[in-house]
């Protein structure tokens, strides 16, 4: 953390941070993008690849993303100065997920930067399963949309089947 956020009124960001909140669990993501500064900066959990540079980008990742989510609760707010941590619980083509947002905000009381991480694996794996190929028909990029389909989708399955099939034989309270 730098100086300048010990200089950030909580009573600027608590406001940002319950619409927020709420934009998320309601998947509205136009109050969701009202939330952000203009050059906001989004770290998505699925890529490394690029980061999203512009509220405009954001929100309309955020469209796409929220049209997938089911049953989103946040569980988790926690943080202080111009950091905050929020966790959802979500459910994602059947497949039950938590996304934790780390939040910078500016001194505004905007959120200036989210870095997303969500568990368990085949959680993640659904999301750009779901929705990469929903933002690429968005922007009418068909063809890439139908490779990204069926890139990611079959990793997704074989994520969902071994966690549900394999990963219970390597719990410690399960006899040997």
């Amino acid at each position: 953390m730098t100086d300048e956020s010990s200089t950030i009124d909580p009573g600027v960001i608590e406001p940002t941070l319950d619409r927020f909140v709420a934009a998320v669990e309601a998947g509205d993501s136009a109050s969701y993008a009202q939330c952000l500064v203009d050059d906001v900066v989004f770290r998505s959990a699925s890529t490394a690849a690029f980061e999203y540079r512009t509220r405009a980008d954001v929100e309309e990742m955020a469209t796409a993303t929220f049209a997938q989510f089911d049953h989103v609760r946040c569980s988790t707010r926690t943080g202080s100065g111009d950091t905050r941590l929020v966790v959802f619980d979500f459910t994602i083509a059947g497949v039950e997920g938590q996304d934790a947002q780390l939040l910078r905000f500016a001194p505004d009381g905007r959120i200036s930067e989210v870095t997303a991480f969500v568990r368990p694996l085949p959680a993640l794996a659904q999301i750009p399963a779901q929705v990469a190929p929903s933002i690429a028909r968005r922007s009418g990029r068909r063809g890439l949309a139908r490779m990204l389909a069926l890139s990611s989708r079959p990793v997704a399955a074989m994520l969902r089947s071994g966690d549900a099939s394999m990963s219970p034989k390597l719990d410690p309270a399960r006899r040997r």
